[in-house]
Parts: structure tokens; C-alpha cells; sequence
């Protein structure tokens, strides 16, 4: 290992270690996020739970809003969910990629050290024929 190859080896590090923590960082606004809308709809419930059990037009509005509320609840799940699949695919083919590149390196290193091999035994074979 050179004294040049070692700042990229950091650099490379330090670029993974920052490609994580976006990433975390990327998950924990997301789940800020829905805990928010979480938080704001169990409150907008309790709120309007007293006045809406008052009377049967109120109820029957309230459990048509709740209805709908978990309804939409329903899709974002499975847009989520499709999302995850998705990407559990993409890391999947990636993943699959890279096997077929790290066999592809390991045939070029016995390849190479195949062919040194042969070439030290040209190179005794030319000594031979020389004397």
C-alpha cells in the first residue's frame, strides 16, 4: 500500500459513514414525520369525540370522517409497503450484481496469475534454448 492510497481509503471510508447517517437521518424524518400525523389525528379524535357522540347525525358524520381517515391510512400502508418491496427488489438485483462482478474479479486474478505462471515458464524454456 502506497502513501497515496491511503487518503483515498478515508476519503472512501468517511464517504460511506456520511452515506449512513443521511440515510438514518432520512428514516428518523420519515418516522418524525407519521408520528406527527399520528399524534395530530388521535388528538383531533379525542377533541371532537365528546361532540360528535351529542347527537346520532354527529356520531354517524364522525365515523364516516373516522371511516375515511382509516381508509387513507389503508393506502399510504400499502404505498409504503410497495415502496419497501420495491426497493427490497433493487438492493435484491444489486446485490445480485455484485456477486457477478466479484466472480468476474476473482477469474481476472487466476487469469492473471495463470498467465504469469506461463510466462515464467516461457521465460525458462527461452533460457533453455539459449544455451
Amino acid at each position: 500500500m502506497s502513501i497515496y492510497s491511503f487518503p483515498f481509503l478515508l476519503v472512501g471510508g468517511t464517504h460511506k459513514e456520511t452515506k449512513q447517517f443521511y440515510t438514518m437521518y432520512n428514516t428518523l424524518d420519515d418516522t418524525k414525520l407519521y408520528l406527527n400525523k399520528e399524534v395530530n389525528l388521535l388528538n383531533s379524535i379525542y377533541d371532537n369525540f365528546t361532540q360528535a357522540m351529542q347527537s346520532q347525525a354527529n356520531k354517524d358524520q364522525f365515523l364516516k370522517q373516522f371511516e375515511s381517515i382509516v381508509e387513507g391510512i389503508k393506502q399510504n400502508k400499502n404505498r409504503v409497503e410497495k415502496k419497501k418491496q420495491d426497493e427490497k427488489m433493487k438492493r435484491d438485483q444489486l446485490n445480485d450484481e455484485h456477486l457477478d462482478l466479484v466472480e468476474k474479479q476473482r477469474l481476472y486474478f487466476k487469469t492473471v496469475k495463470d498467465f504469469k505462471e506461463e510466462c515464467r515458464k516461457n521465460e525458462i524454456i527461452l533460457s533453455k534454448l539459449k544455451t
